[in-house]
């Protein structure tokens, strides 16, 4: 995990720099003694050491003071143009407050006179270690607040996102802008690849040419984390030749789930070899879990919205209607009933959710009406006639459905009821 402490496993290159070679080779060959974890490296003047520099991960610089051309401190000046922090050990045969000062103000890992005796090599390895261990120790540190900063970020913009697109172009956003990423995109499966839906940084040319074993389109399909290192000049994929055009070396894919509902892909590029790391691997799945969870809470909250206008829409054609209509639930609660049908039984609004069936009937509720209910509630729908006493006094005859109403699994919930007043048909028949 990213709290990984060095271990007796964990490799320590050093780049050891000095102009006399009898010198630099048994300081290499007494280093590799004292830590078989140490690889040492060597070059003979300050240009080969910064082509050397540039062409691999080094965790230390070993350099003498005195070489031709170049001293120590403006090499050490020259490195730290591009490397701040990479631990740096001046090691002299020259020594003098002077050289200390200086080294120091430069910006000095550390400062060892060379010796006459072997022992030295052993000073000399403890305080690479220890600048080495320090170093890790600094950017496991740096790399956590990175990490905290960017999950603070994301889930900044994901709470205040209100669609599917809102929180796709979020987290692009967000991923699209943090170092050593070139490029953060989303997509969705689309004719056995992966199609983009928000995307952002450098190297969006890389999303023109997608292929099916392309990572994310891989890590869609299997439905786990795809990590791809060290993308190098080898011949092989369509996709990493596009992938090295714009000048990306590692891609890490995430597939976007929450619970058993996929979302797509998160998918993050990066022009250095040496990630996704586990800790980066860690923050990616944690900010794809975010991000499945932000779009299935907008996803619902759409479908809510969709939902409450439908009933709107249904209340409004139920108010509306000629029709008496009403429902009841199991315990026979009165739970809806359009205005006609709270006229015609003399209730008001509020005494829908408050008063049952018989309430509502008074004298007319019977064993027939009762026996009715029952039926409907066990799955039967009935059409009949009944005859009602309006308010003016009058007798009207309806003739009523009753059908059971049932939720989206198709369990009975209650009974809705509609009574439609045929009194002039039933007068014209007869």
């Amino acid at each position: 995990m990213c709290t990984r402490h060095m271990g007796s496993s964990d490799e320590i290159v050093v780049l050891h720099v000095d102009d006399e070679p009898d010198l630099a080779e048994m300081a290499a060959e007494f280093l590799e003694r004292e830590d078989d974890r140490f690889t040492v490296e060597t070059a003979r003047s300050v240009e080969a050491a910064l082509e050397e520099l540039a062409g691999q991960d080094v965790d230390c610089i070993v350099s003498d003071y005195e070489m031709p051309g170049t001293d120590g401190i403006e090499f050490l000046e020259a490195v730290r143009e591009d490397h701040p922090a990479l631990p740096f050990v001046l090691y002299t045969g020259k020594g003098s407050e002077e050289i200390a000062s200086e080294a120091i103000a430069a910006g000095v890992t550390d400062y060892l006179q060379k010796g006459t005796s072997l022992s030295q090599y052993a000073v000399l390895a403890n305080r690479v270690t220890n600048a080495v261990e320090t170093y890790r120790s600094q950017e496991r540190a740096r790399t956590m607040q990175r990490i905290q900063r960017v999950l603070r970020d994301v889930n900044q913009r994901l709470v205040r996102a209100e669609t599917r697109r809102e929180v796709d172009a979020a987290v692009c956003e967000v991923l699209g802008r943090t170092e050593p990423y070139r490029l953060a995109w989303i997509g969705e499966a689309a004719d056995g690849t992966v199609r983009p839906r928000a995307s952002a940084g450098e190297a969006t040319g890389y999303l023109g040419k997608r292929t099916d074993d392309e990572p994310a389109a891989r890590a869609l399909r299997n439905g786990d984390p795809i990590t791809v290192e060290s993308i190098g000049n080898e011949r092989g994929d369509s996709w990493r030749a596009t992938a090295r055009d714009h000048e990306i070396r590692a891609i890490a894919a995430v597939p976007l789930i929450y619970g058993e509902t996929g979302y797509g892909v998160m998918s993050v590029a990066s022009g250095r070899e040496d990630t996704p790391d586990e800790c980066e691997r860690d923050l990616l799945i944690e900010v794809a879990e975010d991000v499945a969870h932000a779009i299935h809470r907008v996803e619902s909250e759409r479908r809510l919205r969709e939902q409450r206008a439908d009933l709107r829409v249904y209340e409004r054609a139920v108010e509306s209607a000629s029709d008496l209509l009403a429902g009841i639930d199991t315990e026979y609660t009165l739970v809806f009933a359009n205005e006609r049908y709270r006229e015609f039984h003399g209730i008001t609004e509020s005494d829908v959710g408050e008063v049952s069936l018989p309430e509502v009937l008074g004298e007319t509720w019977d064993a027939e009406i009762a026996e009715r209910e029952a039926r409907v509630l066990d799955g039967e729908t009935l059409s009949y006639e009944v005859e009602r006493t309006a308010p003016d006094g009058r007798t009207r005859t309806f003739s009523v459905r009753d059908y059971p109403l049932r939720d989206s699994d198709g369990r009975i919930l209650g009974v809705v009821g509609s009574m439609r007043d045929i009194t002039g048909r039933k007068r014209r028949e007869r």
